[in-house]
């Protein structure tokens, strides 16, 4: 009887011990700095406005279907919908092998697996937005509104995917890459609220044709600024500089290691 009491009494003395202790939380959002690392904002910004841009655009687009003179029913826009989401799921295989072999390529440069990716982009998903965005604003045929939806599903799903920005994440952050692409899809999830809400609005008051034709350049912009860092990267890694360590800037004998510094794992 002594002996249950005395371990009655340990398990208690234990119990208010750690109600005692203070808690442990984890700030999950410190990962958030890898949003503003400059290695990863250029390439997290494109992921953050092509995601927001498509997910406005898809939200607009019942309102018009559901009028004059397409008057279609719910049934046949949620068919409408298909053409982004097979364009996306034909997209993401097809970039993540070319992404792949980029990176076969140069394995010592992990920007090489944004090289296609950032480009089909640049090219692929201001064609899909402005088309988009005048086939509604003049009412043009169907087919063409479905042509538009598919460009921007395939660029959306080549370039923020696990084929490109995700796979670049993957190489760049190894040991803390859970994290740094998680710090993205939180991005890209904040960007979709954002441009659904200023979307409905500027929509409204300004007509879809001039809003995403606004949105184009916007896309232009920052996806051009994502490739220029690619090609400056891509540079400074063939550079002689680079490739031999004894060679000294002109400035004074400073070496340039070529050995990439060890990267910081957040806990």
């Amino acid at each position: 009887m002594s002996d249950q009491i005395c371990v009655l009494t340990l398990s208690s003395l234990s119990a208010s011990r750690a109600l005692s202790s203070p808690p442990t939380v984890c700030q999950c959002f410190l990962h958030c700095r890898f949003l503003i690392e400059p290695s990863i904002a250029p390439h997290s910004t494109v992921a953050f406005i092509t995601f927001g841009i498509n997910l406005a655009a898809l939200t607009e687009i019942p309102a018009a279907l559901a009028a004059p003179p397409y008057s279609l029913s719910p049934a046949i826009i949620g068919v409408t919908f298909l053409s982004d989401g097979i364009a996306g799921l034909v997209g993401s295989p097809l970039g993540g092998w070319v992404s792949d072999k980029s990176a076969a390529k140069h394995p010592d440069e992990p920007e090489s697996r944004l090289w296609y990716n950032t480009l089909s982009t640049l090219v692929v998903m201001p064609m899909g937005i402005l088309l988009y965005a005048w086939s509604v604003e003049y009412k043009t045929h169907l087919v063409v509104i479905i042509i538009s939806l598919s460009l921007m599903g395939w660029a959306w799903a080549w370039a923020v995917c696990a084929p490109g920005v995700f796979g670049y994440l993957t190489t760049l952050k190894q040991s803390a890459a859970g994290a740094a692409s998680a710090a993205v899809q939180t991005s890209m999830f904040v960007s979709s609220a954002v441009f659904i809400l200023v979307s409905s609005v500027a929509v409204k008051a300004i007509g879809p044709g001039a809003w995403f034709s606004a949105m184009t350049g916007l896309e232009i912009v920052v996806t051009a600024i994502a490739l220029w860092q690619i090609i400056r990267k891509k540079r400074e890694a063939r550079s002689p500089a680079a490739a031999d360590p004894s060679v000294a800037t002109p400035a004074g004998d400073a070496v340039i290691s070529s050995v990439a510094p060890p990267h910081i794992v957040m806990a």
